[in-house]
């Protein structure tokens, strides 16, 4: 019938839990606004160069870190997902995160264009299974 299966899985609370964080760190790093206290984020200095934000309205509440440049620009964010990407299968929280490559600002907004990012972030077993190149944002 010329389909091709892309998952294999049905919904369950331990694919929500995985989703959840995905939703965190995209919005994160591309809808700065979704940043904002007034949408249940809080905000903790917890290095020179590095932010603790953290997204309270989410049950398990989820927690990134971002390295910051000079000018506030994120060069790296890292957090624990919820995921089964293990050689047991077994769904545990792990690290998961990468780096800026570049970022260029949109209508005010200046967001990543260049992302590197992937599971077990800062280990061995790292591996950036998800690289992206914007090339435009309109935010309206």
């Amino acid at each position: 019938m010329g389909l091709v299966p892309v998952a294999q899985e049905r919904c369950s609370p331990d694919l929500v839990r995985s989703a959840r964080f995905r939703a965190a760190i995209e919005s994160s790093l591309w809808v700065p606004a979704s940043l904002l206290p007034d949408s249940g984020v809080k905000w903790e200095q917890v290095g020179a160069d590095e932010a603790q934000v953290t997204f309270e309205r989410i049950d398990p509440a989820i927690v990134l870190r971002m390295t910051l440049d000079e000018e506030g620009a994120v060069k790296e964010v890292v957090g624990q997902r919820w995921s089964n990407a293990n050689p047991d299968k077994v769904f545990r929280l792990q690290p998961f995160g990468g780096t800026i490559l570049a970022v260029a600002t949109f209508d005010g907004f200046t967001i990543p264009t260049g992302v590197a990012v992937g599971n077990h972030f800062g280990t061995d077993d790292y591996l950036a299974f998800f690289q992206a190149r914007i090339t435009g944002a309109v935010y309206g």
